[in-house]
């Protein structure tokens, strides 16, 4: 009987296909690198936005430009909320060594997947409000000289371009997303 199994499973493993271990290592440190090397830009250039920001809302404080002063600030916040969201939301997976490499992997490209499809809610959602007054606030005082048509007509161009940026962000996320959805569905196809 056991030769029977024997001799079934070894006519099996001729058509099994293995993904070599260090393969699949080396894929996911490359990718562990990539996602904090990405984190570690996005912190930097947030820290440093939120440094112009508190600078700019102090002389536009200074200048009594209460509604811009008020987008600063809540930019700020949009930034610190971003941040945090990236932290818990685009990190890298803690390894556990319970799980193989594969496992591992999926699951670190499953994670990144879904914070790139959702960042629109995560990432551009928090920096509206900021965006918002700012443009309002630099509009108002156009608003007081030449009426609210001439105001309209001053914050179209702004509001095209924030509006271009998110866009941009936005499809390039998604498109990203897709992309690892693919690499999903290859090392899907190793199992």
């Amino acid at each position: 009987m056991t030769e029977h199994i024997l001799r079934q499973w070894a006519a099996e493993s001729a058509e099994a296909r293995f993904t070599p271990d260090r393969e699949l290592a080396g894929k996911q440190t490359d990718f562990h690198r990539r996602v904090r090397r990405r984190n570690v830009i996005e912190y930097i250039a947030g820290s440093l936005v939120i440094a112009v920001f508190a600078w700019t809302a102090w002389l536009t404080a200074q200048a009594g430009e209460i509604v811009i002063t008020l987008g600063w600030l809540c930019g700020i916040v949009g930034i610190a909320v971003v941040m945090t969201n990236l932290y818990h939301r685009a990190g890298n997976l803690p390894h556990r060594p319970e799980a193989d490499c594969r496992s591992h992997l999926r699951a670190q490209f499953e994670h990144q997947r879904q914070a790139l499809a959702s960042v629109p809610r995560w990432y551009l959602a928090p920096l509206i409000p900021g965006v918002v007054l700012i443009i309002a606030g630099s509009v108002l005082p156009v608003a007081r000289e030449a009426g609210w048509l001439a105001a309209l007509a001053a914050g179209a161009a702004p509001t095209a371009i924030v509006v271009g940026l998110f866009g941009a962000v936005a499809w390039l996320n998604r498109r990203t997303a897709r992309m690892l959805e693919r690499e999903i569905e290859a090392l899907d196809t190793l199992a």
